[in-house]
C-alpha cells in the first residue's frame, strides 16, 4: 500500500502544510442528522473528532483538530509511534451527538496511522482506510431514522473491491441499503429493497468520488461527482433504512443481527454528511465542499 508518509514530529498541524483553506460546509447548510469528517465541518463544533486506539497495548486518545482546520496529523503520529492506530470512535460534529461506538474488535476499525505514517493521499489529505484484506466496516452508529422513507447522504470516498460482494450503507438487505454494488465486471452505486436499483454508469475502484444518494417516498435519485441525480427507481416503496453503519464485516459482529460476509468497504473515507431527509436544497454546496476536500 502507498500512503504519503508523515512522521512523528512533522510539521503538520499549521496553514503551511499545504492543504486547502475552507469554510466550514455546515455553517451554510441545513443540520445534519449526522456528519463525519477528518477536517473541521462545523465552526461551533468544539469536540474531539476521532478516538485513536493504538495496537500495541489498546490504549486511546481522543484527537481534535489542528491549526489548519484539519485532523491534528503531529498528535495521531506521537500517540501512535511505533505501532498502528485506529479509529475507534468517529466523533458526530453536526452537534446531534451520534457518535459512532468501537467495534467489536479492534482489527475491524479504520487505520489512521501505520508504517511510521498517518493516512494521507497523494495530496496529503487524511483519510480513514480500510484494508483490502480486512473488509472492514467504517463506523456503527446504532441509531435509525425517524423517518425511514426519507434520506440524503453524501459521501467523499475511494473504494476497492478485492473480491466482489457489495459496499453498503443501513441494516440490512430486507429493509434497505445503499452503496455500490459489482455487476458484470462494473461498479454501480445503488440502493436495494427488494432488488437492485443501480445507476446507468458505473464507477472504477481505485478513484475518488464524491458520492450523494437521495430518497423519498416517491423517487430515488443518486449523484456521481456533483452531477445531475439520476433517478433509479420511481415505484419503489416501503425503504426502511437502519442508519446502523457503513459496511458490515466478515469479522466480528456488525450490526449483530445483520451481517454479510460479502459486504464490505475497502478503501479510503474522508468524510460522510447524513440527512434523516429529501435534502436536494444543500446538494450543490454539500458536493462542491467534499470535492475540495
Amino acid at each position: 500500500m502507498s500512503h504519503a508518509l508523515l512522521k512523528a514530529g512533522a510539521l503538520c498541524g499549521t496553514a503551511s502544510s499545504g492543504l486547502p483553506a475552507f469554510t466550514p460546509i455546515l455553517d451554510s447548510v441545513s443540520t445534519p442528522w449526522a456528519a463525519y469528517s477528518l477536517r473541521k465541518i462545523r465552526t461551533a463544533y468544539a469536540g474531539n473528532w476521532i478516538q485513536v486506539k493504538r495496537a500495541s497495548d489498546r490504549a486511546t486518545q481522543n484527537i481534535g483538530n489542528a491549526a489548519d482546520k484539519y485532523v491534528d496529523r503531529d498528535a495521531i503520529a506521537s500517540f501512535c509511534s511505533g505501532t498502528t492506530g485506529r479509529i475507534s470512535i468517529w466523533y458526530d460534529q453536526s452537534g446531534n451527538g451520534r457518535n459512532t461506538t468501537p467495534s467489536s474488535s479492534v482489527s475491524t476499525s479504520p487505520i489512521i496511522y501505520e508504517s511510521g505514517s498517518v493516512t494521507l493521499d497523494a495530496n496529503d489529505r487524511p483519510y480513514a482506510y480500510h484494508p483490502d484484506a480486512e473488509r472492514t466496516c467504517c463506523a456503527v452508529i446504532n441509531a435509525s431514522f425517524a423517518s425511514n422513507n426519507n434520506l440524503s447522504a453524501f459521501f467523499a470516498l475511494n473504494f476497492s473491491f478485492p473480491s466482489g460482494g457489495d459496499w453498503r450503507f443501513g441494516g440490512s438487505y430486507v429493509t434497505g441499503i445503499f452503496g455500490i454494488t459489482l455487476s458484470g465486471g462494473t461498479y454501480y452505486p445503488f440502493f436495494y429493497r427488494g432488488g437492485y436499483h443501480s445507476t446507468s454508469g458505473g464507477v472504477t475502484a481505485g478513484s475518488r468520488y464524491v458520492m450523494s444518494y437521495f430518497r423519498n417516498a416517491a423517487d430515488t435519485y443518486i449523484a456521481i461527482n456533483g452531477a445531475a441525480s439520476e433517478n433509479v427507481d420511481t415505484g419503489f416503496t416501503d425503504f426502511a433504512v437502519d442508519m446502523q453503519g457503513v459496511g458490515a464485516a466478515a469479522k466480528g459482529t456488525y450490526p449483530a443481527t445483520t451481517v454479510d460476509t460479502l459486504q464490505e468497504f475497502c478503501g479510503k473515507m474522508y468524510e460522510l454528511i447524513l440527512y434523516a431527509s429529501y435534502n436536494t436544497t444543500d446538494k450543490s454546496a454539500i458536493e462542491t465542499s467534499l470535492a475540495e476536500y
